[in-house]
């Protein structure tokens, strides 16, 4: 197995198993442990977190963010 397909096979284990904390691997949220409105949460504060520090560097103006999923995109 070359080491895409390694890579593909991990992370479609991981995601299967326990998609939200293979995406966000915090201690104590394994196993189901994330309640989804608040891993979705954890999302809206980063961005508001990058959103506030480039405004504090940049006169630019910023109106949304956006996730893309590149799986169902294509």
């Amino acid at each position: 197995m070359n080491a895409l397909n390694r890579v593909r096979h991990q992370w479609t284990t991981l995601g299967e198993r326990d998609p939200l904390w293979a995406i966000l691997s915090e201690t104590g949220k394994k196993c189901g442990g994330w309640d989804r409105a608040a891993f979705f949460k954890t999302g809206v504060d980063e961005i508001d977190e990058v959103l506030r520090k480039v405004r504090d560097v940049s006169p630019i103006e910023f109106g949304s963010a956006v996730d893309l999923d590149v799986e169902s995109a294509a």
